[in-house]
């Protein structure tokens, strides 16, 4: 059962024990009931403040509501966002916290797609060999990965490690002779693995993209 789907059953739950309709609930919320059935079918995420406003009615903790830890919601602020961290460099077993020296700055994510995730953080580009897929310079927003590469499906891009090697984005691919950590514009093409392969030369697949943050140049310096 997906996050999403468990904060529908919560929800419902919620409404049949406290006698209330979900029109009820969305005049509380000042929502309207096409978006309260769209929460009900989870089909679709709340913002935060919504999510709040619904414990605060049924007088539970939001953790309750979202099935989650406290201390995820403890990295939420008060205006609904959490700060992503950018990393230049990661390699496999590095911190996502301030400790951290590799982390360049933070960028706010709208806590709403938090919630239902593991840990985020983006992933600078460092070189140009995933062209056209991807720029120097690009961000990559990655969630890390709790499940093993059996979760990886043919296209996916993902944050690999090698032993105590600086992690690198890679375009996954499977065959019939193994999985393919695959360039976009490198003239010979990568060797299928084996996932014994794959574990016996401590290859780690670390995270996998969200999403894509093509960051252009500013050409204007070069303007005379």
């Amino acid at each position: 059962m997906s996050k999403r789907e468990e904060f529908s059953k919560r929800l419902k739950e919620l409404l049949e024990k406290n006698n209330m309709s979900q029109r009820d609930l969305a005049r509380k919320i000042y929502v309207t009931d096409a978006s309260m059935s769209l929460y009900l079918s989870g089909n679709r995420w709340p913002k935060y403040d919504l999510i709040e406003k619904m414990a605060n009615i049924f007088d539970v903790p939001v953790s309750y509501i979202l099935n989650c830890e406290e201390k995820k919601l403890d990295m939420i602020s008060e205006n609904g966002v959490i700060q992503v961290p950018v990393l230049k460099k990661f390699k496999f077993g590095d911190p996502l916290n301030k400790d951290n020296t590799n982390i360049i700055r933070y960028i706010p994510v709208a806590a709403e797609r938090f919630i239902n995730r593991n840990t985020l953080f983006f992933k600078e580009v460092q070189t140009d060999e995933m062209n056209p897929l991807l720029f120097k310079g690009d961000l990559v927003l990655f969630e890390v990965m709790k499940s093993g590469i059996d979760k990886i499906h043919i296209g996916d891009i993902c944050l690999c490690t090698k032993g105590n090697e600086d992690a690198v984005i890679r375009e996954m691919v499977t065959t019939t002779n193994g999985f393919v950590f695959n360039l976009m514009n490198v003239n010979m093409p990568p060797r299928p693995r084996t996932l014994a392969e794959i574990k016996e030369e401590d290859i780690n697949i670390v995270a996998k993209a969200l999403e894509v943050v093509h960051v252009f140049p500013d050409r204007s310096k070069n303007n005379d």
